[in-house]
């Protein structure tokens, strides 16, 4: 088993050549295409240009926005996104069951949601990989709602810009008072951190 502690003091670029190196084609950069995953792409191209496997979650309800962002990276840096869909049936019974806009309707109706359309996608994407990234800022292509008043982006109808005043995390699914404001790829409900794999 690889000591990873041993990379703590290592500049992400030596991280992300080694893990290139050591991985291959099973080593994928995880990117919902925000500020924090663009550096991780960004550096990966530069150091294998046309080598690197880039996936991100297409849940279905993503704003155009996310869409003409992805056409963006794909001319710049060339690389055929792997865009990883939740499953139909699972949708369809969802949806079916609780209607298209349930994540109004309660914070456990979001939560299922988010778990159908981001978590469990997720989840079965990384048991296909050895290893995955995410990443942090550089001067990469931003989003273009950052440039409107969003601070967090994700699916269309559970997103919106946040005033002055705001806190970073007000624009994520607003009409919940005091709920956790997570989706479950990060952290659970109970605030824990999500191990995916």
């Amino acid at each position: 088993m690889t000591d990873f502690s041993k990379f703590e003091a290592v500049p992400a670029s030596e991280i992300l050549s080694w893990a290139i190196e050591t991985y291959g084609g099973s080593f994928a950069i995880a990117s919902s295409l925000q500020k924090e995953g663009m550096a991780i792409l960004d550096m990966a191209s530069r150091i294998a240009p046309g080598q690197v496997r880039v996936f991100t979650l297409d849940t279905g309800r993503l704003p155009d926005e996310t869409y003409q962002m992805i056409e963006t990276v794909r001319k710049r840096y060339g690389i055929d996104f792997e865009m990883v869909f939740p499953a139909r049936e699972e949708v369809e019974r969802m949806v079916t069951g609780h209607g298209p806009n349930l994540f109004y309707s309660s914070p456990q109706a979001r939560l299922l949601c988010c778990d159908v359309r981001k978590v469990r996608p997720l989840a079965r994407k990384l048991r296909t990989l050895r290893a995955w990234a995410t990443g942090r800022e550089n001067d990469v292509p931003v989003h273009p709602l950052y440039a409107r008043g969003y601070t967090s982006i994700g699916c269309q109808p559970c997103t919106r810009a946040v005033g002055p005043e705001e806190h970073e995390r007000a624009g994520r699914w607003w009409w919940e008072e005091d709920a956790k404001k997570e989706c479950g790829i990060h952290f659970a409900a109970d605030g824990s951190v999500t191990r995916n794999a």
